[in-house]
């Protein structure tokens, strides 16, 4: 074999590892990249969601003070006088108000059914309305529906009488995240079920493999045609109770649409 032949096969084998390395090079490139955008949006999701999430909760307790400063229900709670109550009490449109006393018993609920397995709260909450501490934040609700609650104790002086708590529906926040997003949003339970929001149904025929434990982005649909990004929510305890997701076209594809 001539010198020349061997410095030509030198040369191939030489722009043969750099071609590779140079592939390898950039597919990792464009992972890193794709793994940015996904972290983008769930950081983006996540923030969106706590910000419209306290800003309701807040309102509940705002709700909440002048119910628990004193007046009939402090004497009612006292008194162990149930019948006083509902006559002073009301709640907003999809709104739900709740007492309990001492014991955590529910006196009067403004729900349509006055059942104890049909509280809001469930007993550690109440226990810890009950002990001083007031509670808020996402809970599961009778029906497996979310609702925004928020709950305070009722003191006559020094002395805590019992309980209130207000719960208000999650859609309004979920409507308005998904108008800012540009994408369907569902809150899904445990379990993986869509439960709440505009993608529920598209979330549900999809069915992603999402967990309430882990934020991620996972490809959806006959040939990967979506993408669903999930990240975990925790309740009033900061223990997961589920997640929000949305449902979009992949992440990248928007990238390049957009750019």
């Amino acid at each position: 074999m001539t010198l020349r032949m061997r410095l030509m096969l030198v040369f191939a084998m030489v722009a043969g590892i750099l071609l590779l390395t140079f592939g390898a090079l950039l597919a990792s490139w464009q992972q890193a990249e794709q793994q940015r955008f996904n972290q983008a949006f769930l950081d983006l999701q996540r923030s969106g969601w706590q910000r419209l999430q306290a800003a309701e909760l807040d309102k509940l307790q705002e709700q909440l003070k002048p119910l628990a400063a004193g007046g009939p229900l402090v004497d009612a709670l006292a008194r162990d006088d149930p019948d006083a109550q509902p006559t002073m009490l009301q709640a907003s449109d999809g709104h739900r108000l709740d007492v309990f006393d001492r014991r955590g018993r529910v006196l009067y609920t403004t729900a349509i059914e006055l059942s104890q397995d049909t509280q809001m709260l469930d007993v550690a909450a109440i226990r810890q309305v009950l002990s001083g501490t007031p509670v808020r934040g996402l809970v599961p609700v009778v029906g497996g529906l979310f609702s925004f609650v928020a709950a305070v104790p009722v003191r006559m002086g020094e002395e805590i009488v019992g309980g209130i708590s207000l719960g208000a529906p999650v859609e309004p926040a979920l409507e308005e995240l998904s108008r800012s997003l540009a994408s369907e949003v569902a809150l899904f339970n445990l379990r993986g079920d869509a439960v709440n929001g505009n993608g529920k149904a598209h979330f549900s025929q999809l069915a992603p493999r999402v967990s309430p434990h882990e934020d991620g982005v996972v490809e959806a649909g006959d040939g990967a045609a979506y993408e669903v990004a999930s990240v975990t929510l925790d309740g009033y305890d900061a223990r997961p109770v589920g997640g929000l997701a949305t449902v979009h076209e992949p992440l990248r594809r928007l990238s390049v649409g957009r750019g």
